[in-house]
């Protein structure tokens, strides 16, 4: 890790950042040249400060930072030679440690003013500068709040205005994350998998890949970072939260069907020939059909969903302890196992066979999370697209559909 000395303006480098006292910064590029990264090889004979050279932004951050008696400090604009691929590779999967690790985090927020600050009414009022700061929906500052113990927000004129403590209550109205998170009165991992997702549903990164790699260390995982692969970084970054983390509310993204008026039936107790399933698949097939997501903006309806631990599942349905499911990404799609009912919808005219899978999750009302399942023509009872429509066709149109887990 590459710090700053906060009164020479030199580079610093530590193995550890956990045997080191320093400040960090969090901000989102206002203008081209927030980006600073000094040489390294200073000349014979250069003054022993070279803080002056900075820019504003890295001047006044090393300055407060001295000031609250921090010797050393790290941004990103300057600390991190982003020409090089592996150090930027290294840095996006240690990032936040770096934040986690940190004494304190200054959270500058360019477009508020001092002004709009003085009174609490000012700060909170509908609309504030505050509330609307561009902060609060930019990708990468979502780790940027959760991971250190400290965050102090900073005016745009490099005056505090509060802490995430002192401000928790607001923080959560304006971005939907629990205050208990953000006070550590509770642990990240103990909020699902979706509601994590959900807090960056609506969150904006310059590079389509940012959007996951800006949340790799909310989920705990590492894994290497290939700009130019667009969509599939999201992909790589869910598979990999399987990997480590057995929460499938993963699954349950997109918009939720409100009601339904379904039949349910064991999975053998109803079949449907090959070309019924091939007609209902060309007609009325939702755009919805893969296990996972494409993008954090998929999980914006999903922050009320709680994972529900495998051997409460499996007694609640009534169902004999099995293995725990475990999941296979092949080039055919996801492998798993996972309960299934067959489905008939109460309505002659879309009275088309389809299967839910049940998920170990549900909503704070305390249902159950079932995923709406399509099979695939040729192999009915073994091959599925996830989201189908069943029911009244203007009614259902979604992925996800929540029942009462004592109705069935």
């Amino acid at each position: 890790m590459r710090l700053l000395h906060t009164r020479t303006g030199r580079f610093h480098t530590f193995d550890d950042p956990r045997h080191v006292r320093y400040a960090i910064l969090s901000h989102v590029w206002a203008r081209p040249s927030d980006a600073h990264y000094p040489e390294l090889n200073l000349a014979p004979g250069a003054p022993v400060s070279v803080v002056a050279q900075f820019t504003e932004k890295i001047r006044r951050f090393c300055e407060i930072a001295l000031e609250h008696h921090y010797e050393y400090a790290w941004a990103d604009g300057c600390c991190i030679d982003q020409s090089s691929s592996s150090e930027l590779s290294e840095a996006i999967n240690s990032m936040y440690d770096w934040y986690r690790y940190a004494g304190v985090c200054y959270a500058y927020l360019h477009d508020v003013s001092s002004a709009a600050t003085t009174t609490t009414a000012g700060l909170e009022a509908t609309g504030s500068a505050f509330r609307e700061s561009r902060w609060h929906r930019r990708g990468w500052t979502l780790q940027e709040l959760l991971a250190p113990s400290v965050v102090v927000f900073l005016s745009k004129e490099w005056n505090v205005i509060g802490s995430k403590h002192t401000l928790a209550d607001l923080i959560q109205a304006v971005t939907g994350i629990d205050r208990d998170v953000l006070t550590f009165q509770r642990p990240l991992e103990s909020f699902s998998v979706a509601c994590r997702m959900s807090w960056a549903a609506s969150r904006k990164t310059s590079k389509e890949e940012d959007e996951a790699y800006s949340l790799m260390g909310i989920f705990g995982v590492n894994m290497p970072t290939t700009y130019g692969e667009g969509r599939y970084a999201f992909i790589r970054l869910q598979e990999e939260i399987l990997k480590h983390i057995s929460d499938q509310t993963i699954f349950a993204w997109g918009p939720a069907l409100p009601e339904h008026n379904f039949a349910f039936h064991h999975p053998n107790t109803y079949r449907a020939s090959s070309d019924l399933l091939a007609t209902f698949s060309i007609t009325t097939s939702s755009p919805h059909q893969y296990l996972l997501a494409s993008s954090p903006k998929d999980f914006r309806y999903s922050s009320n969903l709680v994972s529900i631990k495998w051997d409460e599942f499996m007694r609640l349905l009534g169902a004999p302890l099995e293995d725990r499911p475990t999941y296979m990404t092949t080039s055919y799609g996801v492998r798993t196992r996972l309960p299934i009912l067959s489905v008939r919808a109460k309505h002659p005219q879309t009275n088309v066979p389809t299967c839910v899978a049940l998920l170990a999750c549900k909503d704070v009302s305390g249902s159950l999370v079932a995923l709406l399942l399509r099979a695939q023509p040729r192999r009915p009872e073994v091959d599925y697209f996830v989201g189908a429509v069943v029911g009244q066709l203007g009614e259902v149109m979604g992925s996800i559909d929540t029942i009462d887990p004592f109705s069935m």
